[in-house]
């Protein structure tokens, strides 16, 4: 919706009680009045991030102190939030023609964050370097609806802006009649003039003052009493009709009363409105007339009309009348006149050339035909017949690696075998040529060789198309349709077209010369080359290739701005080469007449002027249009050495279609859109007048290319002497281009390119150093204060090579410097970089071979940097391997630190809730055979726990075997450290209770069936015991002794003796 007035009133008047209603719609006047907060930034931060390749970049945020409300509560639907700031580094930059970065704002901490761009097609980020935001910068919040009060605000604003329009531009144009008493003028000698300024009374024209003071506009004298006057007074110069000033006041009238009837009608877009059209305001009928073309009259179309399927003229019919073009640009006429020129897309002349060209050469005024081959079935009248062969001296010569004169043709079939006066030369897949023109006889073919061998060759009849070879012919090798070390010749051509030349030709694969022309010494007109601008192909004696490779001593024509000088001292050579550029070369921009010696030829201008209306009309007054003045200006001076043009409160503009040339933009991105290029511009200045310097490509196209900034400069000048303007930024080709200031500016020598080099206007300079020790080659880059910027340079001596480029600051110390040293057996890259409190980082690689202490040759890598990324599949030796997912492969490891793993396997183990945990099958394919060491969850299971079946391979589950003096193979003890004594060797050796529980087959035990029972009474220092041993009988009832005769003796349980018998 629009923005209102206060009180939702939907028009002002002005003077409508004395002149009645005379609409007028204004709306470029009041377009930059909206509902808007200017707000400040109060505080900033940054934050360092990675993308998802890993790339790091820097995030900025922001606060404004001031903002008393949530952005986020006022977002409009499908809309991001953006921001546009009026100041700092950042106004000015940002996306589209409103410089606009988008934002996301946070309402937790009421912090915006700035989305990064990357605009330059490089890793160049906005905001980043030094275009970053800063506390105090003003920024205007946009994109969302606003709260309700800057509504108001904007409709105050509104308001003022409109009573401001209205008192600039309303003007009061009544005219006030009076007659003159001449008695009265004749005795005061009242001198009456146009101009002059008088005042009128009168309470009943002028209720407020009483009365007017004006000016006399028009005087009417009678000759015979010239004291007699009528006189008209008014504020403004009167037309002599008022049906001037108004197109009709009948149909203002209806126009007013439509108006006032219906509150529906659309805006009307006049002839002189700057408004864009949309689906709700309409073309007035003048505007309708410059804007569409005419059906029933002659008409002019400013720009290009696309057809898109094509266009008939006159009454078309195929074949009969009318012409016609169609989409695929196939056309048909009657008669055509060609002024000077009709050729192929691409032509090269010469015999050995390719396409075809009919033209008048400029030199003979003579018309010219080069083709390949013609047909003409009756007469051919030739009033001057030159009469050559290739091989003339006089003619043409080819040098190639076969020719010969054909001695006999004899057909075989559907071919013709042909021998030679000499040894044959050519081979299958030649392509043999011959042309020969004689006083009788014009003969000529080009023809693929299908066999060959020492006595002649074979050749289809179909290849010579109708001719018929003949003895006495001279043939030549012109290319091979397979072997490469064929396809080359020498073409040495002297004739009367005063074209002499020398052609190398390479790649002719074909019966024909298309892009096969590789070098050519001598005349060059007729060569057609896109890499060379359209007014500047090569043409005159020269020299024309792919590469060239020259040595020796050279005059140059590089103009004034270059200054070489060589100095030679002790043998030692020593070449400075510095460069100011004072002057540019035509050539050397994209614009026409950039130096403007044509004047304004391919320059537009405009002017601006305080046009007089009333009412909404403009005032016309003889037939011209009222202005208080006209204070904008476009001349051009050549008082000077250099013409410059003076441009007054105006602009310049060059169409388009008026530039010299354009650049082919073609390069893609990975979404298949083109990608715009860097240009620069630079200019020579002075300022006359203070005042604000816009430059601008209008009507640009975008359409097919990634999103960019069109190239623009936005800035105020002040009053200086010359200076020269140097600025960057992205084009694709499009758009008129336009200057413009508001103050007085001489602009001269302009230039607009791709090549930064052609547009630079400070100090550059490269140095060449060379002695019987040493080579330096070195370029610099120096600021308008001779302070250096960028520095690059190569030096070579017998031990080292070193490359070297450095980046400074303001002040003059180091902020990058990286670089390449090599020696015989060392090599080092590397990379510095200078935080602004002085720390240095670095990264470097080595690669050297050296001798170790043995003697030995060994070779080695050095890497070190804060942080190495290897991407990729990591391999060395091919057996250890990092993966892409970060896992590793080996084939063995010594690891002395520590290794965490939480799962994995190892030989037979895997690592399980951190245990090692052993599994295997018994011998009837049961799970009964594990072996666990580590705590458990579970309560049955041990620290190391063990699961044996009989039926396996191993006969036993734990198996420990060995003695040695003072220990057991197995161990065990509740709690106190009690170990066998040293002259000892146990078994089992158990401290604390032992429970042997039976299972059913009893207690079997070789010290219980051999030893018999002991009870031990002490154990010795030794380790062995004292003990009481039970007694042994006799075998039979007499050895036994009576019972009722003996006392027994027992300790511990046993019987270990007795008495009596």
């Amino acid at each position: 919706p629009r923005l209102m007035l206060p009180g939702k009133k939907k028009y002002v008047e002005v003077g409508v009680d004395e002149y009645g209603i005379y609409d007028h719609y204004e709306q470029a006047a009041f377009s930059d009045i909206y509902p808007r907060r200017v707000g400040t930034v109060s505080s900033v931060r940054s934050e360092e991030v990675t993308d998802e390749e890993g790339k790091a970049f820097t995030v900025y945020y922001f606060k404004d102190g001031g903002m008393d409300f949530d952005p986020n509560d006022y977002e409009l639907a499908g809309e991001t939030k953006r921001v546009s700031f009026q100041s700092g580094d950042l106004s000015g930059l940002g996306e589209g023609d409103d410089h606009y970065f988008e934002v996301n704002f946070d309402s937790a901490t009421r912090e915006f964050e700035i989305v990064t761009i990357w605009p330059y097609g490089n890793d160049t980020q906005l905001p980043g370097g030094k275009l970053v935001p800063k506390a105090g910068d003003t920024y205007v919040l946009w994109n969302i609806r606003m709260p309700d009060k800057y509504y108001r605000l904007a409709e105050e604003e509104f308001a003022a802006a409109v009573d401001e329009y209205n008192k600039d531009h309303w003007l009061d144009i009544a005219a006030y009649k009076a007659p003159t008493d001449h008695v009265w003028i004749e005795q005061q000698e009242a001198d009456l003039f146009v101009g002059r300024r008088v005042k009128l009374e009168s309470s009943e024209y002028f209720p407020k003052d009483g009365y007017r003071r004006s000016r006399i506009t028009k005087i009417t004298r009678r000759v015979n009493l010239p004291g007699e006057m009528d006189l008209e007074i008014s504020d403004a110069l009167q037309v002599s009709k008022f049906d001037r000033v108004n197109d009709s006041i009948g149909e203002l009238k209806s126009y007013t009363k439509a108006k006032a009837e219906s509150s529906g009608l659309p805006d009307i877009i006049r002839s002189f409105d700057n408004t864009l059209p949309t689906d709700n305001n309409l073309f007035s009928a003048k505007r309708s007339q410059r804007e569409f073309l005419s059906k029933h009259r002659r008409d002019t179309a400013a720009e290009v009309i696309g057809f898109l399927k094509g266009a008939y003229f006159g009454d078309y019919k195929a074949g009969e009348s009318g012409g016609n073009v169609d989409g695929d640009g196939n056309a048909e006429f009657l008669t055509a006149v060609i002024r000077e020129l009709l050729r192929s897309t691409r032509f090269v002349d010469g015999m050995f050339g390719e396409g075809w060209q009919l033209w008048i050469d400029k030199i003979t005024g003579l018309s010219n035909l080069t083709i390949d081959k013609a047909t003409i079935r009756q007469t051919l009248v030739a009033l001057e017949l030159l009469i050559e062969t290739v091989r003339s001296v006089r003619g043409q010569l080819v040098v190639s690696a076969a020719n010969g004169k054909i001695k006999t043709v004899t057909k075989e079939g559907n071919n013709y075998r042909i021998t030679f006066e000499q040894e044959n030369t050519f081979v299958a897949h030649d392509l043999m040529r011959c042309a020969v023109f004689t006083g009788a006889e014009i003969l000529g073919y080009w023809v693929e060789v299908s066999e060959g061998d020492t006595e002649g060759i074979t050749v289809p009849q179909r290849e010579f198309g109708g001719t018929e070879p003949k003895a006495g012919d001279e043939c030549v090798l012109m290319g091979n349709t397979e072997n490469p070390l064929r396809q080359n010749l020498i073409s040495i051509s002297a004739t009367e077209d005063g074209q002499p030349r020398v052609d190398v030709l390479d790649g002719v694969n074909a019966k024909n010369f298309n892009g096969c022309l590789r070098c050519r010494v001598g005349n060059l007109d007729g060569i057609k080359d896109s890499a060379f601008p359209a007014n500047n192909q090569p043409h005159g004696n020269g020299l024309y290739g792919d590469n060239v490779y020259l040595k020796g001593t050279f005059i140059l024509m590089t103009g004034e701005d270059i200054l070489t000088k060589f100095e030679i001292t002790e043998g030692k050579i020593q070449s400075a080469v510095e460069g100011l550029r004072d002057e540019v070369r035509e050539e050397q921009s994209f614009f026409d007449n950039t130096t403007f010696t044509e004047g304004m030829s391919k320059w537009i201008s405009g002017y601006k002027a305080a046009f007089l209306t009333f009412g909404g009309k403009w005032i016309l007054a003889g037939n011209k249009l009222l202005s208080s003045s006209e204070n904008g200006n476009v001349e051009v001076v050549k008082t000077g050495k250099v013409p410059y043009v003076r441009i007054t409160n105006s602009y310049i503009m060059q169409k388009n279609g008026d530039f010299r040339t354009i650049p082919d933009f073609k390069e893609l991105n990975g979404d298949g859109l083109r990608i715009p290029g860097y240009v620069y511009l630079s200019f020579h200045y002075k300022v006359i007048e203070a005042g604000h310097l816009r430059i601008e490509f209008v009507n640009g196209n975008k359409a097919g290319f990634e999103n960019f900034n069109m190239f623009a400069y936005d800035g105020d000048l002040p009053v200086g002497g010359e200076k020269v303007l140097n600025h960057s930024g992205l084009w694709n080709g499009t758009g008129d281009f336009k200057l413009s200031f508001t103050g007085v500016i001489q602009v001269s020598l302009l230039v607009f390119s791709t090549d930064r080099t052609d547009a630079l206007a400070y100090k550059y300079a490269t140095f060449f150093e060379q002695s019987d020790k040493m080579i330096k080659i070195a370029a610099a880059n120096f600021d308008k204060d001779g302070n250096v910027l960028e520095e690059s340079s190569i030096i070579t001596t017998s031990k080292y090579n070193r490359l070297i480029s450095e980046r400074f600051n303001a002040d003059g110390s180091l902020k990058n410097k990286s670089g390449l040293v090599t020696t015989a057996d060392f090599s080092k890259l590397f990379a510095q970089g200078v935080s602004d409190n002085g720390l240095v980082k670095s990264a470097d690689l080595k690669v050297y071979v050296k001798r170790d202490e043995f003697g030995d040759l060994v070779s080695g890598v050095t890497i070190r940097a804060d942080q190495i990324e290897l991407e990729g599949l990591v391999t060395a030796n091919g057996y250890f391997k990092v993966l892409t997912d970060g896992s590793i492969e080996t084939r063995n490891a010594n690891v002395s630190g520590i290794v965490k793993a939480d799962k994995g396997k190892i030989g037979g183990f895997t690592i399980e809730s951190g245990r090692l945990y052993w599994k295997s099958r018994d011998y009837f394919g049961n799970d009964s055979r594990s072996l666990k060491l580590g705590v458990s969850s579970s309560s049955t299971e041990g620290i190391v726990d063990v699961a044996f079946n009989g039926a396996t391979d191993g006969r036993f589950g734990v198996k420990s075997v060995g003695a040695t003096s003072g220990g057991a193979a197995i161990y065990a003890s509740t709690g106190p450290l009690t170990y066998p004594a040293s002259g000892m060797t146990y078994a089992g050796f158990f401290v604390g209770p032992v429970d042997v529980r039976d299972t059913g087959n009893g207690l079997i035990s070789d010290v219980c069936a051999s030893k018999g029972f002991r009870y031990i009474k002490s154990r010795n220092s030794d380790g062995t015991y004292v003990y009481n041993e039970g007694v042994n009988w006799g075998d039979g009832a007499a050895q036994n002794p009576d019972l009722d005769k003996i006392r027994l003796i027992v300790r511990g349980g046993i019987i270990v003796g007795y008495t009596g018998e």
